[in-house]
This record gives C-alpha cells, structure tokens and sequence, in this order.
C-alpha cells in the first residue's frame, strides 16, 4: 500500500512541476503555446471578480 501511495505523491508531483522542458521546446518551435500558457492567457484577460460571476438561466 505504501508503494501506491508513494507512486501517487510522485505522479502529484510531476503534475505540479509542468511539462517537460523538451516538450515545451517542442510546442514552442511549432509555434504553439502549451496548454498551461494557454489557460493562464485566458485567466489574466479577465477582469477581477469575472470568474464563476455568470448565472445561469
């Protein structure tokens, strides 16, 4: 059981940590953004207090 959650802590980790270095190389040569910097573009065009705001009708 320990090895499955040490496996998992580790996954979580990557996770945190981004793509690969080589990876994000790759998407910028193709002249793309990664999906991070995609969301995070996204995230600072809005303005404050926008996020979760639109009610549903």
């Amino acid at each position: 059981m320990t090895e499955i959650l040490d496996l998992l802590q580790d996954k979580r980790t990557a996770a945190r940590e981004g793509p690969d270095p080589a990876a994000t190389a790759r998407q910028h040569k193709k002249g793309k953004l990664t999906a991070r910097e995609r969301i995070e573009r996204l995230l600072e065009r809005r303005a404050p207090g926008e996020r979760g705001d639109r009610r549903r009708r």
